[in-house]
């Protein structure tokens, strides 16, 4: 089956994909330890098993979630929970973009920076009797 569009995000094998209620919404990401102890049509009305479908989202709900701790072994569920967020590391390229820059313009001085800090020198204070 060849699948086109975006690739899932690193939580996504852990979650069962539901269209959403209205057209503009993110698909329901429902979780497959919770479809698995409460089937489904249950699971997809609890609100405590599914979010939709971002990274952040997911792997929030797999922190708090007590079916998915059941069936994963202690290291599983620590490795599975410390898998990167694609959108934090979006983030982090734009913040390191902005430092830079900010840094240029902190680091050359301007002109009139120099202008001036010339003239602050050549003029003398009075003396004071």
């Amino acid at each position: 089956k060849l699948t086109i569009g975006k690739k899932g995000h690193n939580f996504r094998e852990f979650f069962y994909l539901a269209e959403p209620t209205t057209k503009k919404a993110n698909k329901k990401a429902v979780c497959l330890s919770c479809i698995r102890k409460h089937t489904l049509p249950l699971a997809l009305t609890n609100p405590e098993c599914f979010v939709s479908n971002k990274a952040k989202l997911c792997q929030n709900h797999l922190r708090k979630c007590q079916n998915f701790e059941a069936e994963y072994s202690i290291d599983e569920v620590l490795e599975i929970r410390a898998r990167s967020v694609s959108e934090d590391t979006k983030k982090k390229t734009v913040v390191t973009n902005i430092d830079s820059e900010s840094e240029d313009k902190i680091s050359a001085p301007t002109s009139t920076t120099s202008k001036i800090s010339k003239s602050h020198t050549s003029i003398s204070t009075p003396k004071i009797k």
